[in-house]
């Protein structure tokens, strides 16, 4: 898939009306573009870039031109963490047949607040013979593009889902997986 996703956040739980206008008074939607084995993955106050290819990702921060980065693989600790099990059903999302997963911690198993569900669109994929992990899924790799997360949200009954609201296939340039010219790289990170 080479286009830009555009993914909205929503509460679900005892309690959510609480924590809905919150959620709506900030900007928490999330923009991410694919292109062959890169993503970029725009939300609030920083970017961040992963490139497959060249095992590498930038956390760029706009508002202060200065960038981080490191390594894909060194920075993957979540498949160590977390228990896969297959969803039995599958459910089309904005039009994309998707196949569902829930991860449970290996720490908790049973306690819904040690879980997270994803939904990844089985006719969409990125990250081709990369192992390719998502920012969504707190590092978890992934087969198809995520479609739908829900993940909880600790200490409370609530979960944060992030579902695609708007998905666009087309041509993305280069330069947005590029960080400017213009920007210093943090140290010590």
């Amino acid at each position: 898939f080479e286009g830009k996703i555009e993914y909205q956040p929503s509460i679900e739980g005892q309690g959510k009306e609480l924590f809905e206008s919150l959620l709506r008074s900030q900007d928490l939607s999330i923009a991410i573009y694919h292109k062959g084995n890169k993503l970029r993955m725009e939300s609030g106050e920083q970017t961040l870039i992963m490139d497959y290819d060249r095992d590498s990702f930038f956390v760029l921060f706009p508002d202060r031109k200065v960038y981080a980065t490191s390594s894909i693989r060194r920075d993957r600790v979540a498949d160590s963490l977390f228990v896969r099990k297959e969803i039995k059903e599958s459910r089309q999302i904005q039009g994309h047949p998707c196949r569902g997963y829930q991860f449970l911690s290996k720490a908790g198993e049973g306690d819904q607040n040690t879980y997270f569900i994803f939904w990844e669109a089985e006719d969409m994929r990125f990250g081709e013979g990369k192992d390719p992990v998502h920012p969504l899924l707190q590092g978890v790799k992934v087969e198809g593009i995520p479609l739908l997360v829900d993940m909880p949200l600790p200490g409370t009954p609530l979960r944060l889902l992030y579902q695609a609201s708007k998905i666009e296939a087309q041509k993305v340039s280069e330069e947005l997986f590029q960080v400017p010219k213009d920007y210093t790289q943090l140290s010590g990170l």
